[in-house]
């Protein structure tokens, strides 16, 4: 006999599968997105290995900059 609604005697719970649908459709693209963030990680990474960084105190100075009437140019690695 089963124990709860849903439950037909085999031990287990009958699952709509318009929702299993919905729920592996999520978490497949839930996989998608987590390696596309990987791959910006590993690329900014070794952009970081390559020396294509700004120095801090150069972000620093920039920031500072921000608000006032001699804005000063974002230093890009490379450019």
């Amino acid at each position: 006999m089963g124990t709860g609604r849903g439950d037909h005697g085999q031990g287990r719970q009958v699952v709509d599968p318009c929702k299993e649908t919905f729920a592996a459709e999520g978490m497949a693209a839930f996989v998608v997105q987590q390696e596309r963030e990987m791959a910006e990680i590993h690329a900014a990474i070794a952009e970081l290995d390559n020396g294509q960084s700004v120095p801090h105190d150069e972000v620093v100075a920039w920031l500072r900059s921000w608000g006032s009437k001699d804005k000063a140019h974002i230093a890009r690695p490379g450019f």
